[in-house]
């Protein structure tokens, strides 16, 4: 499977998150997203899931969850290096991975962090009022930014 790193960053693979939504959803739970990360030059494939009634996701549900993902990656050997995974509920300051996820969270405080300055902002902190394809609005200090997803570098809900 070709991966590309940028900064440290290694961009997820739609087969690969195809593959994880399936294992999943084995296991009675939602796929929120997923994340590789840096973990001291190790890789670490962070995967986040929620229960389909939006209660409060176990440890039990973790565990599960890992071993389908473990066994369905085994069984498809999509992952050809070393890595470790992780699986977790999204948490209340959960990451916005799509636009069905921005959609979800709209008129809830948002951070964005933009990839460059935006009238000399780097990040904006406001409520999420609208998403459309391509670009969301937020309300930060009483004005309204339209950001262009594509400038975006991670959008999370602040709890």
């Amino acid at each position: 499977m070709p991966f590309f790193c940028v900064c440290w960053k290694i961009v997820m693979d739609l087969a690969l998150i195809e593959l994880l939504g399936r294992a999943v959803a084995a296991s009675g739970l939602s796929y929120w997203g997923s994340e590789w990360v840096n973990d001291s030059g190790h890789r670490l494939l962070r995967v986040y899931v929620e229960l389909k009634d939006n209660s409060c996701v176990t440890a039990d549900d973790c565990v599960l969850a890992t071993k389908q993902i473990k066994a369905l990656l085994n069984v498809e050997a999509v992952i050809d290096y070393d890595y470790s995974l992780e699986v977790s509920s999204p948490g209340i300051d959960r990451r916005l991975f799509c636009f069905e996820h921005y959609v979800r969270c709209l008129n809830q405080v948002v951070k964005c962090k933009l990839k460059r300055k935006q009238d000399g902002y780097r990040v904006v902190l406001g409520e999420l009022i609208a998403a459309e394809e391509g670009e969301v609005k937020v309300v930060m200090n009483g004005k309204e930014w339209v950001l262009a997803v594509a400038d975006i570098d991670k959008i999370n809900l602040v709890g």
